[in-house]
């Protein structure tokens, strides 16, 4: 298993999806100790990795998923 998944590079940008919808991009800020850093324009977030696909929650508990 991989964590690095996404293979994206910092500030490079990340489609969110939100039940199957596109809603936003957001900034991918780099993926640092297994954790990735988006930047929602709000603030710099820190969200944890699963270990297949990165599901994360924004600041309102709403699950985002960047596209592979």
């Amino acid at each position: 298993m991989t964590r690095d998944v996404m293979t994206l590079k910092r500030g490079e940008h990340v489609m969110v999806h939100e039940s199957k919808h596109v809603t936003r991009h957001a900034v991918f800020a780099g993926v640092v100790g297994g954790r990735i850093v988006v930047d929602n324009s709000l603030s710099l977030l820190d969200y944890p990795l699963d270990t297949e696909y990165p599901q994360v929650k924004d600041m309102s508990g709403r699950i985002i998923r960047p596209s592979p």
